[in-house]
């Protein structure tokens, strides 16, 4: 399978979140590096078919709390609050086949979302 190369954009200053298709007018007006986090795209999407970024905050099975998608050197992982890492099924391949995709959820992002890696009380 092939992925598209796409990314979003954190603009700091203005505290909005620029999609991939606002990103090109960005690099022609580069300014301030400071002011941008950039997160790709991981290349699957969620039970919704919602693409799935750096920086989300997904939840899997309606779980109590949401675990944020990373990047390092090896691939994206996701990192769940207590620190625990899930390497494995952000492989492509593993993730479309093991049925994860079934569960997972993008319930937001780092950004305008923190709230949401709190734990959920029940009422």
């Amino acid at each position: 399978m092939s992925r598209d190369i796409k990314f979003r954009v954190w603009d700091k200053i203005n505290k909005q979140m620029l999609q991939h298709q606002q990103i090109s007018v960005l690099l022609k007006n580069v300014g301030n590096n400071n002011q941008f986090e950039y997160m790709q795209f991981t290349g699957l999407l969620d039970k919704n078919g919602i693409e799935i970024y750096e920086g989300d905050i997904v939840n899997f099975n309606n779980n109590k709390f949401g675990s944020v998608v990373k990047w390092n050197d090896k691939g994206f992982y996701q990192l769940w609050r207590n620190g625990i890492i899930n390497w494995k099924i952000w492989q492509e391949e593993a993730y479309y086949n093991t049925g994860y995709r079934k569960g997972i959820e993008v319930i937001g992002n780092i950004h305008e979302n923190k709230n949401l890696l709190e734990a959920k009380t029940e009422n």
